[in-house]
C-alpha cells in the first residue's frame, strides 16, 4: 500500500547518521577516474548534496546544510527488492520499526514530506494494455467540475504507462508485470502526494510513527479508494460500434467539464453501458481494489 516516502531526519542526528558503520557515503557530484582521482561532475542534479548512501533500496541524503532527507521505497525496503507482492500493515510496521532500530532515529520526529500509495491487481477481466489505453482523465478532487487528461507514455520498463499530474498529488496506472519482466500482468495504480499540507490535512500524516497507526492505514485505504472514482475509464468490451465510441475522446469530456448535469450524466451512461454490454471493468476494478485493501490492512 504504502510505497514511496520521502522523509526530514531530524538534525539532530547528523553526526550519528554520518557514523553509521554499514552507511557508505560518498560524493554525488564527483566520480573515481580508472586512475584512482576524484573529479566532479560537469553537470550534477545533486549540487546541494554534500554526501549519499544508498541502504536497502532508501537512499539518505545529507545536505551541505547539514539537512538529512530519506526516500526510496518502503516496500522494496521490506521486500528486499520487489514491490509487486503484497505489503501488509504488519510489514509496514516491521519496516518502520526495522528503519528506527537500524538507523537509531525517532520515528515521532521524522517528518515526512512526499508518499506514494499503491496497489496491486491481478487477473482483471482484460488486458491491462487495453485498460491503460481506455484511461481518459481524472476530476479534480472527486468533483463533477474539472477535469485532467491522462498523458500516454511509453518506457522501456514500463511499458504502456499513463500519468496525471495535479498540483498536489499526481497518478500513475501501469503494467507492473511488463516493469519487472514477468509473464503475469499486474495492474498498478499509484497516487503520490507531493505536498505534506494535504498529508496533514486530508490523511492525518506527519511522521513516519503515523504510519503505523492502523486507523492512519484506514485513511490511506479510504483515500486510494477515492481517488479510483475520480478517473474516467473507457471499456474496450463496449461493442466498437455505436455513439458511445465518442466516448474514448478526450476532447469530449473536457468539453463538457463545466456542465456539472452533462458531466454526471455521461459518467453515469457510460458506466451502465459498460455494466451491461461491456467488460464491465470499471466496476471490477473497484471491487477488486476494496478486496485487496481488506486484505493489506489485515495484521
Amino acid at each position: 500500500m504504502i510505497d514511496f516516502i520521502k522523509v526530514k531526519i531530524p538534525s539532530l542526528y547528523l553526526e550519528h547518521i554520518s557514523k553509521i558503520s554499514f552507511l557508505d557515503f560518498y560524493d554525488p557530484n564527483s566520480v573515481i577516474s580508472e586512475s584512482g582521482e576524484q573529479i566532479e561532475k560537469k553537470y550534477s542534479k545533486s549540487k546541494s548534496i554534500a554526501l549519499r548512501a544508498e541502504y536497502d533500496y532508501l537512499t539518505i541524503d545529507i545536505s551541505k546544510k547539514g539537512n538529512i532527507i530519506l526516500y526510496g521505497s518502503l516496500h522494496k525496503f521490506w521486500s528486499k527488492g520487489r514491490n509487486d507482492n503484497e505489503f501488509f500493515l504488519s510489514h509496514m510496521i516491521d519496516a518502520l520499526l526495522k528503519l528506527e532500530y537500524n538507523l537509531g532515529i525517532r520515528l515521532d520526529l521524522c517528518i515526512i514530506q512526499n508518499i506514494e500509495i499503491s496497489i496491486n491487481l491481478y487477473d482483471l477481466p482484460l488486458s491491462v494494455r487495453l485498460i491503460i489505453s481506455g484511461i481518459i482523465g481524472a476530476t479534480l478532487n472527486g468533483s463533477k467540475k474539472g477535469i485532467q487528461q491522462f498523458e500516454k507514455t511509453w518506457t522501456s520498463s514500463k511499458g504502456n504507462y499513463k500519468r496525471c499530474d495535479w498540483s498536489q498529488y499526481n497518478y500513475k496506472i501501469y503494467d507492473k508485470g511488463l516493469h519487472i519482466q514477468k509473464d503475469n500482468q499486474i495492474f498498478r495504480f499509484e497516487v503520490q502526494y507531493k505536498r505534506n499540507e494535504i498529508l496533514r490535512n486530508d490523511l492525518e500524516i506527519n511522521t513516519l510513527y503515523d504510519l503505523a497507526n492502523p486507523e492512519c492505514h484506514a485513511r490511506i485505504i479510504n483515500s486510494i479508494l477515492q481517488k479510483w472514482k475520480t478517473i474516467i475509464l473507457y471499456d474496450f468490451g463496449l461493442p466498437d460500434k455505436g455513439k458511445h465510441l465518442e466516448y474514448r475522446n478526450y476532447h469530449f469530456w473536457k468539453d463538457i467539464e463545466h456542465s456539472k448535469d452533462k458531466l454526471f450524466y455521461h459518467r453515469q451512461r457510460l458506466l451502465k453501458l459498460s455494466n451491461t454490454k461491456g467488460s464491465n471493468i470499471n466496476e471490477v476494478i473497484s471491487n477488486q481494489m476494496i478486496k485487496m485493501c481488506d486484505r493489506l490492512k489485515d495484521y
